[in-house]
């Protein structure tokens, strides 16, 4: 038996900015069916991210044969009811075929104040159809998809959300989501390791280094941040993260390089080099706090979450991480959501990642 959470968003999410009204304007409009065809070719061309129904997020991005895989997803309440169910592909494209699970279902759904509802194994639809019940999303944790589906071969493999939403005299309509990826590989390398928060230069981020507020370090910060202030026009999806050589001040200066002064970020570095990963956000109304980084052969996963604030208040952050010097290959660095379902101050409105979080990137490192 799995338990859903009813999640509440809170105002703080979408402030008074133009902007934000206007973006939430956009989907309401599309969400409830009256956005205008030609707005929304306006849209297409504008390249504006995806808008999901559902966020899927797993642990990890590497797994050893054996390894749970923990995935949690939010799905959001609709006018109509949606039926679950997952997609999963191997590295060949061929779809897992799901192994007869008894008693598979999402039957429990227990809100905020404790109180649980049985339903059909359907996420119900929401009570009516004001905005604050549409955007309120069903959280769910999974505590191993091996229950569900064999993943006894090394390889790659992807995950996506593929349930319906079953309209009133309609066809059903597939709930779009994004789609996770994970490695499996057949045994653990000696060579994993976890860069503890402790060594991450950062802005606005507990348990890091904090970037001095102090001297040249603060000037070179500010203009940093001054080039994370929200602007559509400018970045409708935010870019990926990027690498710089260094730690501290210098790998700072290289980042506001990039950042401010529009220089192209460094793809390649030699095995000598001191490298350092840049994780960073644009303005938004939640805190973005990087929780743990860990690093499982070519594969260096950046976890972080959202916090709600407690003030109606935008904040962009800023991480440096320090990977030192690292072996010849192509190394996959993944940008990697999480959501602590026992955080009460998270956030699960995950549908504003394509604009406000840096993407995952590829770095190659040669002799």
């Amino acid at each position: 038996m799995f338990s859903l959470k009813r999640l509440r968003v809170r105002p703080p999410l979408l402030q008074s900015k133009a902007v934000s009204r206007n973006l939430l304007g956009v989907f309401l409009l599309t969400t409830l069916g009256f956005a205008d065809p030609a707005h929304s070719v306006a849209v297409a061309k504008e390249k504006e991210p995806p808008e999901y129904q559902a966020w899927l997020c797993l642990d990890h991005a590497v797994y050893t044969i054996g390894d749970p895989i923990d995935l949690t997803f939010w799905v959001r309440k609709a006018k109509y009811p949606i039926t679950p169910a997952f997609e999963v592909l191997d590295s060949k494209g061929k779809k897992l075929a799901e192994k007869p699970v008894q008693g598979r279902t999402f039957a429990t759904i227990k809100d905020r104040s404790g109180k649980k509802d049985e339903t059909d194994g359907s996420i119900p639809a929401a009570l009516d159809s004001g905005a604050s019940k549409i955007l309120d999303p069903y959280v769910e944790s999974i505590v191993d998809l091996r229950i569900w589906y064999d993943f006894d071969q090394p390889g790659t493999y992807s995950v996506r959300f593929v349930g319906q939403q079953r309209k009133a005299d309609e066809k059903s309509r597939l709930v779009a989501s994004n789609t996770v990826t994970l490695l499996l590989r057949a045994k653990q390398n000696a060579s994993d390791r976890i860069i503890p928060l402790k060594s991450i230069w950062a802005y606005e981020m507990p348990g890091t280094r904090v970037l001095s507020e102090r001297g040249d370090e603060n000037a070179v910060l500010n203009e940093i941040r001054r080039s994370l202030k929200f602007d559509p026009k400018k970045h409708p999806t935010a870019p990926e993260g990027f690498a710089v050589r260094g730690e501290g001040l210098e790998a700072l200066r290289e980042a506001q390089a990039v950042l401010v002064k529009g220089e192209k970020p460094r793809t390649s570095f030699k095995d000598d080099d001191s490298i350092s990963l840049v994780f960073f956000s644009y303005e938004f109304g939640a805190y973005v706090h990087v929780t743990s980084v860990e690093q499982r052969e070519s594969v260096v996963q950046v976890a972080y979450r959202f916090v709600q604030h407690q003030t109606r208040e935008l904040t962009e952050h800023i991480a440096l991480i320090p990977l030192g010097r690292m072996k010849e290959g192509t190394i996959r660095v993944v940008i990697n959501h999480q959501i602590d379902t026992s955080a009460p101050d998270r956030l699960d409105r995950d549908d504003e990642i394509p604009r406000t979080v840096c993407r995952s990137f590829d770095i190659k490192v040669t002799k």
